[in-house]
């Protein structure tokens, strides 16, 4: 498999990843509690070292960008705060972030004398970790997996949103992005990660469907099910964490095909986006993917964003 590394393996767990309008490249790491950048230049190359825009956390997960209005969302929980957060950060804001040593706070007193549209949307005793914005209601839903006690008790975790309408639980859920084929609903597409299933919520009447089980036996879907990301047609790719592979599902506008790996031995990958390549000049789509290697994460920085370039030819060539 031809990849590309766009940074060392200097980072503790790579977790979330979204790119702009302009085609940077953003990712969270959930350990080092911060927020980085890939600067994409005049020519369309992305720059060789990523930037530190924001750190100071307690929990730093989930992000997803409005492109059209350049906003950041980023799931937090601050330091000295009681509840979680989604951040909604004006992009612009995140050039100026180096003139405050990359603290939140100090970027967020800055704001305090010459408001810019931060802004910061209390979602409770959570800890959220996919974030996703929907263009067609400007809400942001999240994930809360409640991991160890979902795997540990079947505890419930949830899927809520920034508007406080939706509190829907669900085993473990992790990846969520919005179906961009549906014109006239809103649907959120789930990945269940105790289960290994993908389920679908239609908005606004919260309908949880029936869970399709694509996995099931031999985990087909890969061990540890992680982000998503939903393509334009509707079909899905998926990070299996623990499989190291990233898998294609077709969609037919009623159900999902059969999981087909189109790149193996990621070592365990957490998010994905698709996006312009990183050469700039060929006009082609590559998949960025963050990774690591989890049972290295706690002890030494094991972590890296991939690039896995011509992304439409290899699932061409697996449909």
């Amino acid at each position: 498999m031809t990849k590309k590394n766009l940074c060392l393996n200097t980072h503790k767990w790579p977790e979330a990843i979204d790119m702009d309008g302009d085609g940077n490249l953003y990712f969270s790491d959930i350990v080092a509690k911060t927020l980085y950048r890939f600067v994409r230049d005049g020519d369309g190359r992305l720059q060789g070292e990523e930037q530190l825009l924001l750190k100071g956390f307690k929990h730093a997960a989930g992000i997803s960008i409005d492109r059209e209005n350049e906003l950041l969302y980023f799931g937090v929980r601050l330091e000295g705060d009681q509840v979680s957060k989604i951040l909604q950060i004006p992009l612009g804001l995140l050039d100026r972030s180096q003139e405050f040593k990359y603290s939140y706070k100090d970027l967020k007193r800055s704001v305090e004398l010459n408001p810019a549209g931060l802004y910061e949307y209390e979602i409770g005793d959570s800890r959220p970790n996919g974030v996703i914005f929907d263009q067609k209601t400007k809400n942001v839903f999240y994930t809360h997996e409640n991991l160890f006690l979902g795997y540990l008790m079947n505890k419930p975790g949830y899927v809520g949103d920034t508007q406080g309408r939706i509190n829907q639980e669900m085993l473990v859920p992790n990846g969520i992005h919005v179906d961009p084929t549906t014109e006239d609903k809103t649907v959120l597409v789930v990945g269940q990660t105790r289960t290994n299933s993908i389920l679908r919520i239609t908005m606004p009447q919260v309908e949880l469907g029936k869970p399709k089980r694509i996995s099931g036996v031999g985990g087909r879907l890969g061990a540890g099910l992680d982000g998503l990301f939903c393509l334009e047609n509707g079909e899905l790719l998926i990070a299996g964490f623990v499989s190291g592979q990233i898998l294609y599902l077709p969609w037919d506008g009623s159900t999902y095909g059969d999981p087909v790996g189109i790149a193996n031995g990621l070592d365990n990958p957490t998010d994905l986006v698709v996006g312009p390549s990183s050469r700039g000049a060929d006009h082609s789509e590559s998949l960025y993917v963050t990774t690591l290697v989890w049972w290295r994460t706690f002890l030494f920085p094991k972590g890296k964003v991939v690039e896995i370039p011509d992304i439409k030819a290899r699932i061409s060539d697996k449909s």
